[in-house]
């Protein structure tokens, strides 16, 4: 039992907590935590290395940290490869810990989050510096306009096409950026996803 869980033992000092609704996409970086249950008095007297533990929540952990690959697999031993892309951490968490008992009765598993991997949007059109651009946290579609540098003196500000990617093919969106903007329209400046591309036209009036 030992020598397994010594191999989930990793140094890193945080624990980030992520959305409950978060999917997992490549080039994440996952936390996996396996409790040891011990009696932290106990714990306390025993000259552990602090690299191979962590304590959260009142519990000592041992830690790996694991990079999701460019196909959506994570690798792990007694397991091998996991594919965990689409699915959520605490997804992960349970497939990881019903491999496991096995090896291990009564073994708790969680899977957080460490780092969300960039995403990717492109604006094409009417905007002062059309492009691609990598994003680290959620944005709406009027403060990407803005990282483009602002809608052209050309741009129709209502009529702006965002284009995503889903499971049997795209749908296209149809947003008034101008209602956002001057009426305080929130339903209009949607949030973004990964790979969103938004394209400003021309104004023709």
């Amino acid at each position: 039992i030992i020598s397994v869980l010594f191999f989930f033992m990793l140094t890193s000092n945080t624990f980030p907590a992520e959305k409950e609704t978060y999917l997992i996409r490549e080039k994440d970086i996952l936390d996996i935590l396996v409790p040891l249950n011990l009696d932290l008095n106990i714990i306390s007297k025993v000259p552990f290395s602090e690299y191979q533990f962590e304590i959260f929540a009142n519990e000592i952990y041992t830690k790996k940290t694991i990079q999701v690959d460019p196909y959506g697999y994570i690798f792990l031993p007694l397991i091998g490869a996991l594919y965990v892309e689409g699915k959520t951490p605490d997804d992960v968490g349970n497939i990881i810990k019903n491999k496991l008992k096995t090896y291990i009765p009564n073994i708790r598993v969680e899977v957080i989050l460490a780092k969300s991997a960039p995403y990717y949007i492109y604006i094409f059109g009417e905007v002062e510096r059309p492009g691609k651009y990598e994003i680290d946290k959620e944005i709406n579609a009027f403060e990407a306009i803005a990282m483009s540098g602002g809608f052209t003196d050309d741009a129709n500000k209502k009529k702006v096409k965002i284009i995503r990617k889903i499971s049997n093919g795209y749908k296209i969106y149809t947003i008034n950026l101008y209602e956002a903007i001057k009426k305080d329209n929130l339903e209009q400046n949607i949030i973004l996803q990964n790979n969103d591309v938004i394209i400003v036209q021309e104004s023709f009036f």
